[in-house]
């Protein structure tokens, strides 16, 4: 464990030790913590608004990789840009989630690089690139994918 991690430890130990006997001279008793199992894992997303994600992935990937990767018009996807209009929650999910997997292949990659891996298939994809996984609503396969892709070096 490094330092830094076993100093905060230490001091919250320290702090709960003081804490539960401040609690029981008080007459009040701490409630016994959690158990590590019942504890969820807690993500916090700072919310990108969805015509922000729409103008990133439109300048990355080009109109007609984005019409293909989210299934919808080009005309749709620039009123969106625009906010003339909100897309559907299929396409809100559809965005989010290639632009998740878009910015963890772009945190090892150029973005040319990256859009060269978006259009080419994947064997974890049943030979279906992640542009046609995302507009078939396997997000979540290719993340896998992109985790996989970076992890790999």
């Amino acid at each position: 464990m490094p330092d830094y991690a076993r100093h905060a430890t230490l001091l919250r130990s320290k702090q709960d030790v003081e804490l539960d006997s401040s609690l029981r001279s008080s007459g009040r008793v701490a409630d016994p913590a959690p158990s590590r199992r019942s504890l969820r894992r807690v993500i916090h997303i700072a919310p990108i608004p969805t015509p922000e994600i729409a103008k990133q992935l439109r300048e990355f990937l080009g109109p007609q990789l984005l019409r293909l990767t989210l299934d919808a018009d080009v005309a749709a996807i620039d009123s969106w840009i625009r906010e003339e209009s909100k897309p559907s929650e299929v396409y809100e999910r559809r965005l989010r989630e290639a632009h998740e997997a878009w910015q963890l292949v772009c945190l090892m990659e150029s973005p040319d690089t990256t859009r060269a891996w978006w259009m080419g298939m994947k064997d974890a994809l049943n030979e279906l690139s992640p542009a046609e996984a995302i507009a078939l609503d396997r997000g979540r396969d290719v993340m896998a994918v992109a985790r996989a892709y970076v992890e790999s070096g």
